[in-house]
């Protein structure tokens, strides 16, 4: 970290740059990595603060070195929405569906998409691959279906139903790939559905 932040190009990158940052499974504690470990998780969550110029935070019940990182902020009139699905997250077994956020993260979220129709276009920032398929233990949204599926039919009841101003960026496939809203909808409505680009 200090060879990094110390570096005289990477000082004049984020002197330059405007840029909002959230961690995946490679800077989080590891390769598809979650929260179990809950003493490296509080490190992590210590350095974040330390070092990661951030928005506000959307967590309001824990202090912000404990707390997980998600945020949103507008500029001009497109909402970003960025969700912190690492430091809440808990991995899907045969036993156990998982959990990608916590209920306090999921409300905040949902609250934020509810209110799209206020913006141009919203975009939800998961670095969670989210079209891959059900697998139990998977890194991706695949990996917590049940999860995908609550969110993909909130989407559909909300954004899908109202301005369909959804974009998605997606992270840790290692590509760069474009979908076109048809292999996005995991909600099993027809009236509207739940997909987006």
């Amino acid at each position: 970290n200090d060879k990094v932040m110390g570096s005289p190009s990477q000082r004049l990158l984020y002197m330059r740059t405007i840029f909002s940052y959230m961690w995946d499974d490679h800077d989080w504690l590891g390769n598809n990595q979650d929260s179990e470990d809950e003493g490296a998780a509080t490190v992590a969550k210590l350095a974040y603060n330390l070092g990661i110029p951030n928005y506000p935070l959307g967590s309001s019940s824990a202090p912000a070195a404990d707390a997980a990182k998600y945020q949103a902020f507008t500029i001009g009139t497109v909402r970003f929405i960025v969700t912190d699905l690492r430091s809440e997250s808990f991995r899907s077994t045969e036993y156990y569906p998982g959990r990608v956020y916590s209920t306090e993260q999921k409300e905040w979220l949902f609250n934020e998409l509810a209110q799209a129709a206020n913006y141009d276009f919203v975009v939800w920032v998961t670095t969670r691959s989210w079209t891959e398929p059900v697998k139990i233990g998977s890194d991706s949204w695949g990996g917590f279906v049940s999860d995908r599926d609550e969110l993909s039919a909130y989407i559909a009841a909300t954004v899908g139903a109202g301005p369909r101003n959804l974009l998605v960026l997606s992270g840790d496939n290692h590509m760069v790939a474009f979908d076109d809203g048809s292999s996005t909808d995991f909600s099993g409505q027809d009236v509207n559905p739940g997909g987006f680009p």
